[in-house]
């Protein structure tokens, strides 16, 4: 999508998408003040507003959102990189207001790229030869590895069944002709994957890499949106993977479930995945939870308010780190209704 002719600017640089509107950091084609710009699905422009008087330069680069809200009336909250601060702000959408909330210094960080992963609260940036982890409370906290890869974007890819990466878009040709380039990043171990792709914008005939960002289930797919900073600069978007619907779902009943616990035919031994089901008869909260042999918590699959009947929830056989489970025992704990029912299970790779 052309974001260079309704913006009329050639410097658009970061990127991030709420689910409704794109928001665009620009250069305002080299001169100041720096901008934001709210764009549709469809190319139409809806606000472009001032970055704050202080971003000057080249101002705020890749942005990422930490999902707190996006409605009609605003977005917040937005992040991004200005010199060796993360910058915080919203958008009043019925105004086309920016609301700064302010800058929390991260000493020795000068961060192009931007994600934000909501489990743990970590931010990933890079600037110079370093990726970088660092968190809000703590941000002096941070930890870093070098990268062979000239980056300027990058994303959170949230699909708890086939994601937890972060994604990074760098100006580096993976023999396409072009400096775009897709790396795989894991933020547990901090390093790189070794998996790496290119891609081919089909709206300008050249392009180097700018901001990225990651939305689930947007026209039924997970997708990558970057920003190609060409003639005209645009918005591309990667196709990931189909995406799979939310992991607990009703099944179709014809009347009330009267048996409280898990299904007697549900799968034992594991192996790799599974597709767990269970009863609860009366609507309440349930908690569905894995340990191990040692008590330890595995993971949450479910902890919310469900009605009464069947449900379904897919395990993908990996842990809250989302590393897949070593072999062995663990326990299925299911709760609700004032009961408990435990199932013991094999898991096998």
């Amino acid at each position: 999508m052309d974001v260079e002719t309704p913006t009329s600017d050639n410097q658009c640089l970061g990127v991030e998408f709420d689910g409704t509107y794109f928001y665009i950091t620009g250069g305002n084609s080299g001169t100041e003040p720096n901008k934001i710009y709210v764009i549709d699905t469809v190319g139409n422009l809806i606000w472009t507003i001032d970055q704050p008087a202080h971003a000057t330069g080249w101002g705020w680069r890749n942005l990422c959102w930490d999902g707190a809200y996006a409605g009609p009336d605003r977005v917040d909250t937005l992040y991004s990189f200005y010199s060796s601060s993360l910058e915080k702000f919203g958008i009043d959408l019925n105004s086309g207001i920016l609301n700064y909330y302010g800058s929390i210094p991260v000493p020795g960080i000068s961060g192009r790229a931007l994600a934000y992963m909501p489990e743990s609260l970590w931010f990933f940036t890079a600037g110079g030869d370093s990726i970088y982890r660092f968190g809000e409370a703590h941000p002096a906290l941070h930890q870093s590895t070098n990268t062979p890869w000239n980056t300027y974007g990058a994303a959170y890819d949230t699909d708890t069944a086939e994601g937890g990466w972060v994604w990074l878009h760098s100006q580096d040709d993976p023999w396409t002709g072009f400096d775009l380039q897709i790396e795989q990043f894991d933020p547990i171990e901090i390093s790189f994957t070794g998996l790496y792709f290119g891609y081919v914008p089909t709206l300008t005939a050249t392009g180097m890499a700018g901001g990225l960002c990651f939305h689930e289930g947007f026209r039924n797919a997970d997708v990558l949106f970057a920003i190609v900073q060409g003639d005209p600069d645009c918005i591309v978007g990667i196709y990931m993977r189909p995406h799979i619907s939310p992991s607990v779902e009703d099944l179709p009943t014809t009347e009330t479930a009267s048996v409280f616990g898990f299904a007697p035919d549900m799968p034992n031994p594991i192996k790799n995945h599974a597709t767990l089901s269970y009863t609860t008869t009366t609507a309440g909260n349930v908690s569905l939870t894995i340990y191990d042999c040692a008590g330890r918590l595995i993971k949450t699959l479910v902890n919310t308010y469900q009605s009464a009947g069947t449900k379904t929830v897919y395990w993908n056989g990996k842990g809250e780190n989302h590393r897949i489970v070593p072999n062995g025992i663990y326990f299925l704990r299911l709760e609700a209704e004032d009961k408990t029912d435990i199932r013991k299970v094999i898991f096998i790779r």
